[in-house]
């Protein structure tokens, strides 16, 4: 009876020594497998991501009468002898913030808001009529995404935000 323990307790210690050898090496691998796919995947929703938002901002025709008025030096707002209303423009800005808002929670790579939306938003900041808007009292709070926005690019090291 002892020794069929002791037999059993070897073929233990050798099927031990066998997943211990083979699974280390297996969990490992699975482990940097789901790591590559974590990547893969954040990749695939960071680029969705980035077409979204293009779609949203570039895609229709209040933003882009509005960037041609900011590339022309044209006035932006009706109360300046512009074209819009201030709704208008806050859905503009707003549109921004939802930019900054996309890439502060991971869901925009640096590379991707540098690229598609950075010329933008420094045009944003060097538009006088925008600005004196935004620094009204009642909006300052209001656009403070589009403001984070400014920074994230200025503050950039990826030369495609400059």
């Amino acid at each position: 009876m002892r020794r069929i323990l002791h037999i059993k307790t070897e073929t233990l210690e050798r099927i031990t020594y066998l997943v211990t050898i083979v699974g280390f090496p297996l969990l490992i691998l699975s482990t940097l497998a789901a790591i590559y796919q974590i990547r893969e995947t954040r990749h695939v929703v960071s680029s969705q991501n980035n077409i979204a938002l293009n779609a949203m901002v570039f895609d229709n025709e209040r933003n882009s009468g509005i960037i041609d008025a900011i590339e022309n030096g044209n006035k932006i707002l009706k109360e300046n002898g512009g074209k819009f209303f201030d709704s208008q423009l806050d859905s503009y800005l707003g549109d921004y913030a939802t930019v900054f808002q996309a890439y502060n929670e991971g869901y925009l790579s640096e590379e991707q808001l540098c690229v598609s939306f950075s010329y933008y938003v420094t045009a944003i900041f060097t538009n006088a009529e925008i600005q004196e808007y935004i620094h009204r009292k009642d909006n300052a709070e209001f656009f403070g995404g589009v403001s984070e926005l400014n920074g994230v690019v200025k503050n950039s090291k990826n030369m495609n935000c400059h």
